[in-house]
């Protein structure tokens, strides 16, 4: 009898209600009940997290400066539990109580500290070690059958409780996941949070990526093409993340300002088509280690800020699509592979860019000046986009020798002969060169290319024949030489031009050759009037 008190004392403790038995043909059995959830005063009305388990209850049961009082009948719950039923028995218990979701249900409770919450977490280990090594200690003096038992179960313990598991996720970025999923929703259509239940590991959520027991990497909002995205805004205590290395946002509604503070250790940062609004941050400027930075397609305004083009590591900047203003920095020295500034309302001269660009686009800003002193260091360019400016003057010769594979020269003002350096080194290359001021013939240097566009300009002269024969041979798909002062397309009488082939000679100072379907702004006149080709009569 008195030993059945004992039992019934230490399960009640450990939220078991009345023990049963044992009698002469039943075994030991216990029924479990449900603990009351422990209020706190000091925190205002919100959502409850979920009860913790009995083992939570005791172990975690009070704090006083961040530190843990660990409840003594808990190790002498185990303890008894051991010497009277055998380690599978207490292996049960300790497995069902779940000790890591304790913590983590803990670290809900307290989520209005941070760092009093990882003060908790470490503190609570610690006191557990402390406990389990001093009855180990007293072990050494008791018999070996029991003293093997209780070793076992301590190492259950050890390992359940001390032994940080990948299920225990840092505090800190816990509660900034919380964070995330208030500020963020679903749109209607999307699912990407139904996963994000608080109860389980959050390792485990969708977009998701740990390493350890940090978040190393974040892809927010479903990736499939078609999925309407998300809507809300960021947290601005995004740095708190403090191992966070990449972080992507699908297209979609998220609106709002870009955090004043973002995780230093960020290599990838990917918010495109949103509706971000407000200034570039100076704190971009900060993330020594990015490599990749795509803003596209939101409500970005204010000055590209100098230092983000002197960052070390940055290999991609995507800016494009925004409402940026002021000019192009004059100081880039960031290793950039690519830079996108198009569809922004950039003004000035284009000074100095780096000579490790293989993309650059430029393109509907209102830029102006000469190109021809920077263009030249760009020799290792494959693509070109300078469109829809107010940039002037000549283009160097030395640019058609880079291997550019597509170049984007047209409506702006730029003048003079074309004198390439040499032939186009990309067969099949796009070249568009149309709505400037180019004067002098066509250069044959240019017959590679696969889409030639040389409308609206100030040629004269007869096509080269080796752009002729490109054409016959169906290898040039385009070319639109309308609304120049051309006077000749030598085309041999038995050949004809291909009908996947779009040839536009109209408005020239020639009857066209051939019957072509051209394009409408080439206006329904075939030829020039005879006074405009009369030399001093030549106009745009």
């Amino acid at each position: 009898s008195g030993q059945l008190r004992a039992k019934n004392d230490i399960f009640s403790a450990t939220g078991y209600s009345q023990f049963t038995g044992p009698d002469n043909n039943t075994s030991p059995t216990w029924k479990r009940t449900t603990l009351p959830a422990i209020p706190n005063p000091t925190k205002s009305p919100r959502r409850s997290p979920p009860p913790p388990t009995p083992a939570c209850f005791l172990l975690l049961h009070s704090r006083h400066g961040g530190g843990v009082h660990v409840s003594h009948g808990f190790v002498v719950s185990l303890w008894s539990l051991a010497i009277r039923t055998g380690l599978p028995r207490v292996y049960s218990f300790v497995w069902k109580t779940n000790l890591n979701k304790c913590v983590r249900q803990t670290v809900e409770e307290r989520e209005g500290d941070s760092r009093e919450t990882g003060e908790l977490l470490v503190a609570g280990r610690v006191v557990v070690v402390f406990c389990c090594a001093a009855v180990n200690l007293w072990l050494t003096m008791q018999s070996p059958e029991v003293r093997v038992e209780a070793e076992a179960v301590l190492l259950v313990v050890f390992f359940v409780v001390c032994v940080p598991a990948s299920a225990i996720l840092h505090p800190v970025d816990y509660l900034e996941l919380q964070s995330i999923r208030k500020t963020l929703a679903d749109l209607p259509g999307s699912a990407f949070f139904a996963s994000w239940d608080f109860t389980a590991d959050p390792c485990a959520f969708a977009g998701v990526v740990c390493s350890g027991d940090r978040v190393v990497a974040l892809s927010l909002g479903d990736p499939r093409a078609g999925s309407p995205g998300l809507s809300g805004s960021l947290p601005s205590s995004l740095a708190r993340l403090s191992a966070l290395e990449e972080l992507s946002l699908v297209p979609g509604r998220v609106a709002g300002s870009l955090p004043a503070a973002l995780p230093q250790g960020l290599r990838f940062l990917a918010l495109a088509s949103n509706r971000i609004s407000g200034p570039l941050p100076h704190s971009l400027a900060a993330l020594r280690g990015i490599r990749t930075l795509d803003l596209s397609s939101n409500l970005l305004s204010g000055n590209i800020p100098t230092a983000l083009l002197r960052l070390p590591e940055l290999r991609t900047l995507i800016l494009a699509h925004n409402r940026l203003s002021g000019p192009v920095p004059a100081s880039v020295s960031a290793p950039l592979l690519r830079l996108d500034l198009r569809s922004n309302v950039l003004t000035g001269s284009v000074r100095s860019l780096p000579p490790s660009l293989i993309y650059l686009s430029l393109a509907s800003n209102r830029l102006s000046g000469h190109v021809d002193r920077v263009l030249p260091r760009l020799n290792r360019l494959s693509f070109l986009d300078l469109s829809a400016n107010r940039l002037s003057g000549p283009i160097p010769g030395i640019l058609f020798t880079f291997p550019i594979s597509s170049l984007q020269l047209q409506r702006n003002q730029f003048s003079g002969p074309l004198r390439p350096g040499g032939p186009l080194p990309v067969s099949g290359a796009t070249v568009d060169l149309s709505y400037n001021r180019f004067t002098g013939k066509v250069p044959a240097e240019l017959a590679p290319a696969g889409r030639l566009y040389l409308d609206f300009n100030r040629f004269e002269g007869d096509v080269p024949a080796a752009i002729v024969d490109r054409v016959v041979a169906g290898s040039m798909r385009v070319l639109y030489l309308h609304h120049n002062y051309l006077t000749g397309f030598r085309i041999r009488t038995a050949a004809s031009v291909p009908a996947a082939t779009s040839l536009c000679l109209q408005y020239n100072c020639m009857v066209p050759p051939v019957d072509a379907l051209c394009p409408r702004n080439a206006g329904p006149r075939t030829t020039r009037p005879p006074q405009q080709c009369a030399g001093e009569g030549k106009q745009g």
